[in-house]
């Protein structure tokens, strides 16, 4: 593929397909878009589709280092979202638990929370009262509703 020098946003194939270089804009979560007509495909999708097959039934692109701004092939797989879901925990980029913005409780909070009321029979009241949350937090944590990957 050759950059055509008066137009650098065309690339010229050896067969004379000419292509248009899409721009990326970025979308949520850092993901890279482009705009085809008017629909807007998520550009790690079409690359991951290109190296590496068609979508398997289920699956979900994972970014293999975490950045969901490197699309590079090698960086991209297909995977199930079981799989996914653990490379953003892995990587850091998880609003789960005290990263999200409705959080209540620090980890280290929830722990307690979940020690007191499960091991020790303390009151949610009781814990509530001292973490200065409602016992329904509590009896979310403790229910498994809420902070349910915590170590028991």
């Amino acid at each position: 593929m050759h950059q055509y020098p008066r137009h650098p946003e065309l690339y010229v194939a050896d067969d004379g397909t000419i292509w248009r270089k899409l721009p990326p804009s970025v979308g949520s979560g850092g993901y890279h878009t482009v705009n085809h007509g008017k629909t807007r495909l998520r550009r790690h999708t079409i690359v991951c589709e290109t190296f590496h097959g068609e979508r398997p039934p289920g699956a979900q692109v994972r970014h293999l280092n975490g950045d969901p701004a490197d699309d590079r092939p090698d960086n991209l797989a297909w995977g199930t979202p079981t799989e996914n879901g653990a490379d953003t925990i892995a990587h850091g980029r998880t609003t789960r638990g005290s990263k999200n913005a409705q959080a209540k409780l620090t980890l280290e909070q929830a722990q307690e929370a979940w020690t007191r009321y499960r091991k020790e029979g303390e009151s949610a009241a009781s814990i509530a009262r001292d973490l200065g949350v409602s016992a329904a937090c509590i009896h979310d944590i403790a229910k498994r509703r809420t902070w349910h990957w915590i170590d028991e």
